[in-house]
């Protein structure tokens, strides 16, 4: 059995007028790559405030993060297995100014474009879920 690195990361959403947007990130080595938020866990420090972390620092927005998670995903990456437990986010703040805006690309865009945009499935899939999820509240 694999043993994971543990992370978490959040799905922003943003609602406009009845319209819902994803707020994507590019990777901080690949900036050809579109992701969402997420981070290492740390002690002492819950999965919600992490996730209202890492969407400050990596994505600039702020808001609330719904309490159960809306999946996780699995990869791999410099010999290390890692396991990240992702939250639906509903942004209330998009910021001009962010720890890591001259590291990172961020795009607002439909959830349309944002399927196009994102190349896994599974992160696909957990975009459908938390669309879903704030839809519901």
């Amino acid at each position: 059995m694999a043993e994971y690195v543990k992370q978490v990361g959040t799905i922003p959403l943003i609602i406009e007028g009845g319209n819902i947007k994803a707020v994507l990130v590019t990777a901080k080595r690949q900036s050809n790559i579109w992701i969402f938020p997420k981070g290492h866990c740390e002690k002492g420090v819950s999965g919600k405030k992490m996730c209202l972390l890492e969407a400050y620092e990596e994505a600039g927005v702020t808001g609330k993060v719904k309490s159960k998670k809306c999946g996780t995903f699995k990869y791999a990456k410099m010999n290390r297995d890692y396991k990240v437990k992702y939250y639906t986010m509903r942004v209330e703040d998009v910021l001009h100014r962010w720890p890591e805006s001259r590291q990172r690309k961020r795009a607002i865009v439909s959830i349309s474009k944002a399927m196009d945009m994102l190349k896994q499935d599974k992160m696909k899939k957990l975009l459908q879920r938390s669309v879903k999820k704030i839809n519901k509240s």
